[in-house]
């Protein structure tokens, strides 16, 4: 895919003007900043959406270094960084390791789990993206946040809604594999619709989540004939 069509971009600052679209601080002359690329609503084209570093993996998610255009020209440590980042939220949202209290995640799991929700529904709009029918006012829903839609990567993520059946039924797909009282909004629900959770959303045990390979960049005809030379 041409550079300019990637939905994402990396790069050195070139000056000190950009601000952070999430905490909204200046990013400094010539350190690492990542971008979205969202459609203008000017003109027929792409704007970049600047994050530093620490903040950009909290509000996108890119699924492969090859959707970052530029990648290639970053220095080895930075690259690094960005290919854990994306590994990371990539395996989805597993039990936290330990046992009892001792139970601790990492900032970027913490930051995968807020992904996840559950709550009752403000209104009978929303369809359920399992089997796409109406979710109506006041039932359980339970939403995941999404990164890869147009909005998504315009405002920093999307929430799409589910019946928790349904939700239960795709969590492999949507990556959680931690127990129900572990998803935010949880205590917030009655005592029943807990029970019902519990029920339907079990942990996953570590062994037992299916491993997840971060997508890898296509290889062109013109990549794979060079390999073959060098081989």
């Amino acid at each position: 895919m041409d550079a300019q069509q990637l939905p994402f971009l990396a790069e050195y600052s070139k000056s000190n003007r950009a601000s952070c679209r999430l905490c909204k601080q200046k990013i400094d002359k010539d350190v690492l900043r990542l971008a979205a690329m969202v459609q203008s609503p000017m003109y027929d084209g792409k704007v970049a959406q600047w994050y530093h570093e620490d903040c950009f993996f909290k509000k996108q998610r890119p699924t492969t270094e090859g959707d970052v255009a530029n990648f290639e020209a970053l220095r080895y440590e930075d690259q690094k960084k960005i290919r854990d980042a994306i590994a990371l939220f990539a395996k989805g949202v597993v039990p936290a390791a330990g046992k009892g209290k001792g139970k601790k995640r990492s900032a970027a799991e913490a930051q995968s789990l807020k992904d996840f929700g559950v709550e009752y529904a403000a209104s009978g709009r929303a369809m359920c993206r399992g089997c796409e029918l109406k979710i109506l006012k006041d039932e359980m829903r339970i939403k995941k946040v999404v990164y890869d839609t147009e909005v998504g990567m315009k405002y920093g993520g999307q929430p799409l809604w589910h019946h928790a059946e349904c939700f239960a039924k795709l969590r492999s797909d949507l990556g959680y594999f931690e127990k129900a009282e572990s998803l935010p909004g949880y205590r917030s629900m009655k005592p029943e619709d807990q029970s019902t959770l519990k029920k339907l959303l079990p942990a996953i045990k570590a062994e037992n989540v299916p491993s997840k390979k971060v997508k890898e960049e296509v290889k062109d005809e013109v990549d794979k004939a060079a390999e073959a030379v060098e081989e």
